[in-house]
């Protein structure tokens, strides 16, 4: 049996990827911070006869990847994992001069940095079995789109490590892929709204750096407005598609049926990234301007 560690495994993408795997005939271990989650997804499997461990991991935790690194050894009796799918990660809202430093170096530590440790955490597993990375990112790494600026700027950097990763890895025979889905059904957008409240005030910690009522002050209270009224998903520019497809690649990308180094899902995503270096830049910005209300 192959192993395949999946972090992030306790909602949208992440579990359907564990589940998708786990049916594929895979030994799964899905790893999340939630514990009633994890209870969930350990009565599913054994209700459904699956080879799919629940492990809890806060990828942020230097001890915990320590300890869950350990558990693997144990849980695929010395085996190793042989695909590492570092999923965890989580939105957050707002325009980028408002957001606190806190909030700032914290996506980073959940999106960008727990990739490197886990990934150099199993290194000695990945390299015996001459196994797969596997890293989620996002189309917004390549949209460069307000209001979702930060989270778009660490999946840029996370795109950048995963093209370092894949000629670094590559003399141990370690296979580094991206996968980078475009708008998803998922409450990925809802927690990332939900994270810092937007349409209130920025936290009290972080005061916001424009002057009162001067014209950022203004210019951003009233785009704040304008995005709340229409769900703020002015971005969203076709139907978001269902979590499935997102794990139906990932276990195509296991199976090895393809050796490409990034898939973007769905196609129209890809599509989308294509028509829009077509467009000068003078006029990308000014469609980004009107979208989100800065103008």
């Amino acid at each position: 049996m192959r192993w395949v560690l999946v972090t992030g495994a306790t909602s949208g993408i992440g579990k359907a990827c564990a589940r998708r795997l786990a049916e594929a005939g895979y030994g799964v271990i899905a790893c999340g911070r939630r514990p009633q989650a994890l209870r969930a997804i350990e009565a599913e499997a054994a209700r459904d006869h699956l080879m799919l461990v629940p492990l809890s991991l806060d990828v942020t935790d230097p001890g915990e990847i320590h300890n869950a690194v350990e558990k693997t050894e144990i849980i695929t009796s010395g085996q190793g994992i042989d695909v590492l799918v570092n999923n965890a990660g989580y939105g957050q809202t707002g325009f980028l001069l408002e957001l606190s430093g806190e909030q700032l170096r914290h996506q980073f530590d959940v999106n960008f940095f727990s990739v490197l440790e886990m990934t150099k955490a199993l290194l000695p597993q990945l390299e015996r079995n001459r196994g797969t990375v596997i890293n989620m990112g996002s189309i917004l790494s390549r949209l460069s789109v307000p209001w979702v600026g930060l989270y778009g700027t660490v999946k840029n950097a996370l795109h950048m490590i995963t093209d370092v990763l894949r000629v670094e890895l590559h003399g141990a025979g370690i296979r580094v892929v991206l996968v980078e889905p475009g708008a998803i059904k998922t409450p990925f957008f809802d927690t990332a709204i939900a994270s810092q409240g937007v349409g209130d005030q920025p936290e009290a910690s972080s005061p916001t750096p424009f002057p009162p009522g001067g014209r950022l002050a203004v210019l951003y209270t009233r785009a704040r407005l304008r995005l709340s009224q229409v769900a703020y998903r002015p971005f969203l520019l076709f139907p978001p598609i269902q979590v499935d497809r997102v794990a139906d690649l990932v276990v195509r990308i296991v199976r090895r049926r393809s050796r490409r180094r990034q898939y973007v899902v769905p196609l129209g995503a890809g599509a989308l990234l294509s028509l829009l270096k077509l467009i000068p830049r003078p006029l990308l910005d000014h469609f980004k301007r009107r979208a989100f209300y800065l103008n």
